[in-house]
């Protein structure tokens, strides 16, 4: 039996009696950062396959997934036609025990569809935040207790109330919903996304300047550009980088890179993301700018 996975780039037939019994869905709603998921998982030597998330139970079941992840996404769970879930999916996911993550459209769905509430925000999040870690959590475990991180944050709408038996298991620093949990149901939710702009900080490493640089980051910017993207013109995102050297946080200074690694990582960043067409580099010091951007 053959079924098709869902491509950014094309459809390809995947043989499902090839398929390792250890599988990860990608159930795909339009997130620019889905392949990336998959990628990263298959790095992992774990099989992982994407399928449009509006695909029918039967094409779910068909694989026989472990664990399914639900992409975030450009829509709204409040617009009229917002791609859903089918009809049937919980009942299934829980009578298999399959494990579901739902990244920020994904958790927003998921907060939905169990019963929760979802607002628009009413100041949208877009580029790196910071969150803390809450004790007790079946999804972080007890290394990252009370330690911030840096995260990835791309969405205009919130939780405000959690469906029964979730609980918040991250924050903000400005005290808003970051992750949640069901472990009984075995349901988990990021509102931001774990998998991105690696690329920077991946390559900085690669290049040896990681322990040069003071602190480094990406900025997903809310305006979009003009573009030219395999022969078809884009109307796509624009992406900061910032990279700086300080002795005590007081002062900073841009770091200098060399043009040819600012050309590749802009090459992988927009051959990798999809959505991003133009990449920009802070070239301003503290004063008269802060280290981040908000």
């Amino acid at each position: 039996m053959a079924i098709e996975e869902n491509n950014h780039n094309s459809n390809s037939i995947v043989n499902i009696n090839a398929i390792s019994d250890n599988v990860v869905l990608i159930l795909d709603f339009g997130s620019q950062y889905t392949h990336l998921i998959t990628r990263r998982i298959r790095q992992l030597a774990v099989c992982s396959v994407c399928l449009s998330g509006t695909s029918p139970l039967s094409a779910m079941a068909a694989l026989n997934p472990s664990v399914i992840i639900l992409s975030g996404g450009p829509h709204s769970v409040h617009e009229e036609g917002a791609p859903s879930l089918p009809d049937g999916f919980f009942d299934y996911v829980w009578e298999k025990g399959i494990h579901v993550l739902g990244i920020c459209y994904g958790l927003q769905l998921l907060v939905k569809m169990m019963g929760g509430e979802v607002k628009p925000a009413e100041s949208q999040e877009y580029g790196r935040m910071e969150v803390r870690t809450h004790e007790g959590s079946k999804l972080y475990g007890d290394i990252f207790v009370g330690e911030r991180q840096s995260v990835w944050m791309s969405h205009g709408d919130e939780v405000v109330r959690l469906p029964e038996g979730f609980v918040v298991v991250a924050t903000s620093l400005q005290n808003a919903i970051a992750a949640i949990e069901n472990p009984h149901k075995r349901l988990y939710g990021l509102q931001y996304h774990p998998e991105v702009d690696e690329i920077f900080i991946n390559s900085i490493k690669d290049a040896g300047l990681y322990d040069s640089i003071w602190q480094a980051f990406a900025v997903f910017l809310p305006v979009k550009t003009v573009g030219v993207q395999g022969d078809k013109r884009t109307h796509s995102h624009a992406v900061a980088l910032r990279a700086i050297t300080s002795e005590d946080g007081m002062t900073a200074d841009w770091y200098q890179f060399d043009p040819k690694f600012l050309a590749e990582v802009s090459a992988k960043i927009c051959n990798s993301v999809r959505g991003v067409n133009r990449i920009v580099y802070d070239i301003t010091s503290k004063p008269p700018s802060t280290v981040e951007w908000e």
